[in-house]
């Protein structure tokens, strides 16, 4: 429900100036990014997690330039939503990453994760008693990661300290008209697609981890929207 709920923050291209729909050519360049990466997924599922991962954590840090963060308290909400279920829930968020990818975990890997969540820990502290703008957010999203299951406190994460924000940034700067024309048909192609995935999941029609494949295929290209234009 989160992560549908911020599908509008990466369903248009902007550039810093404008906001806009993808056109048919920037399109096909999203839609094969995606089946890229999917196909990476599913070939190379813990390769294709940590690829995953990894631009997550750019993608959430470099966010919060635009909004005005400190880039401590930025990089700290990415590494604090990205480890902290390893850190806080380890038994469970690797469960969870076992059922995405079909494929083993390695407790290195684990590790490695957790740390990277306990570094955002130290850092959103740290933001939060230089008073740094986006602080704040950091230790909220330190504070879901102790108190909810993953699934939900990556989610939650997700929705209230960057695809929302994402979204009235740029319904404040280009306005309502203007961001509702731009995001609509991706917002709605998106929408469809999601539920024709969980339709074929809960069908038996396809595994969870083909479905994950799907889905991170389809996260992915928004996060390098920049690179898909001329």
């Amino acid at each position: 429900m989160f992560f549908a709920a911020g599908l509008a923050h990466g369903a248009a291209l902007e550039d810093g100036r404008t906001l806009a729909a993808y056109t048919i050519p920037e399109a096909v360049a999203y839609v094969a990014l995606a089946i890229g990466f999917a196909g990476l997924f599913i070939a190379l599922p813990f390769a294709g997690l940590v690829a995953f991962l990894a631009l997550s954590a750019w993608h959430f840090a470099a966010a919060g330039r635009p909004r005005g963060h400190h880039p401590q308290s930025a990089i700290a909400l990415a590494l604090v939503i990205i480890g902290g279920g390893a850190l806080f829930w380890p038994d469970t968020t690797r469960d969870i990453f076992t059922r995405l990818t079909g494929a083993p975990i390695p407790s290195l890997f684990m590790t490695g994760l957790a740390t990277l969540g306990a570094i955002g820990i130290v850092m959103a502290m740290a933001a939060r008693l230089k008073h740094r703008r986006g602080s704040r957010a950091a230790i909220a999203a330190v504070l879901a990661g102790v108190l909810l299951h993953p699934v939900l406190a990556v989610g939650l994460s997700f929705l209230a300290f960057h695809a929302l924000p994402e979204t009235i940034r740029q319904l404040e700067r280009f306005g309502p008209g203007p961001t509702f024309a731009a995001v609509l048909p991706t917002l709605v192609l998106a929408a469809i697609g999601g539920m024709i995935v969980a339709g074929l999941v809960f069908g038996g029609v396809i595994s969870l981890p083909v479905a994950a494949a799907l889905a991170v295929g389809m996260t992915v290209p928004h996060m390098l929207a920049g690179d898909l234009r001329p």
